[in-house]
This record gives structure tokens, sequence and C-alpha cells, in this order.
């Protein structure tokens, strides 16, 4: 939550280290993402871009995730977007201005904030996964409404991190016990009969 920290694949050597401030005042874990020439890092509270050329914070933009606990932060990067979300709430940042442009109330079901899983799809959605829920919204013409969630089950007693990914038309949810998989998501038709179609206990 206080510093960014580059290192070349090759050498594997530190060559740059930046202070930036994701305005976590607990240091939940903080999401990375790239997006353009900038690797952005959010905390629960502030969201700050570091350009990947010169390895210089040119901005810090104030966010709110709905974190009461500053529990950690997932982020990705689409269509000039950068989607930052917290078990309470995702956030919509454009990538030229620097400004937030949209935020969405979501509830991922994790009680004591564990750390989101946050991805999108060409659908065009942001998804966001904690360890009881799943929410998708919609990106497409920056209308960003929720288009359905539903009930997950990643076996995390304690609300811990959650990994998400999409493969094709699927959504699959990684906790520390089960991994889940919802089909459909992208299909706003067919919500709210879009539920969980598997889930493998991860031994």
């Amino acid at each position: 939550s206080r510093k960014m920290v580059f290192v070349d694949v090759n050498s594997q050597q530190v060559v740059s280290s930046v202070k930036i401030d994701t305005g976590s005042s607990f240091d939940g874990a903080v999401g990375v993402a790239i997006a353009g020439n900038y690797a952005v890092a959010a905390g629960s509270r502030k969201m700050a871009f570091v350009q990947i050329s010169s390895f210089a914070l040119t901005d810090t933009v104030g966010i709110d995730t709905g974190s009461s606990y500053d529990g950690g932060v997932g982020v990705t990067s689409t269509d000039l977007l950068v989607v930052a979300a917290g078990s309470r709430s995702m956030v919509f940042v454009d990538l030229k201005s620097k400004e937030v442009i949209g935020q969405v109330s979501i509830s991922t079901g994790s009680s004591y904030d564990g750390t989101v899983g946050v991805t999108h799809s060409s659908g065009p959605c942001a998804l966001v996964a904690g360890s009881r829920g799943l929410v998708v919204v919609n990106t497409q013409n920056r209308d960003f409404q929720v288009l359905g969630k539903t009930l997950i089950d990643t076996g995390s007693s304690f609300d811990g991190g959650v990994g998400l990914s999409v493969a094709g038309t699927t959504a699959i949810a990684v906790g520390s016990r089960k991994m889940t998989f919802i089909e459909n998501f992208e299909n706003a038709a067919s919500w709210p009969d879009v539920q969980e179609v598997d889930c493998c206990t991860i031994l």
C-alpha cells in the first residue's frame, strides 16, 4: 500500500521502487493491473498510476471500494477503463482523464471484507467474486449497470481471498477449498437463472 516495486525479469534485480499511497489504513491487499503505459495499484481508498516508461507516479485518484476493514481490492483494465472493486463497491476510472466516471454498489458476501477477485470478459462485462457471491456489471457504452448476481461458495470459512478468471462463457472462481464454475453469465436475458453449474473440492 506504500510502494510499487519493479523487477527486471531477466536479471531478477529491482530496477525501481516508487512511493505510492493506496489509502489503505490497515494495509489491506492491493490490486495491480497494467493499463496502457501505466501500472495501476488500487487500495480501498485510492488508485495510483505509475508510468512504466519512466517509473514515475503521475496520478492518484480517490476511490471508495466500500471495504470497511480495508480488505483486499481487485483491479482489471478494459476499453480504456480501470476497474477496481472491493467487497461493497465497484469503481470505474477513465484511463485518459484519470477521473472516476462510475460506481456501482455490489455484494460479494464477504462478511470480513476478504480480498475479491476481479476480471473482465469480451461481453463486455466486469466481474467481481467474493467468497459467497459473483456479480457481473455491464461496461458497454460505459453504462455501468449490474447485469446480475448469483450465490457461490468458494469454501473460504474466513472469507480469504478469491481468484477469478473467465474461460469462454464460463466464469471460474477459486477460494481456499473449492473451485466453482458459473456459465452463461454474459447473457442478460438469462439472469436471474444464472447459477453455479459445477463445483470441485480442492484437496
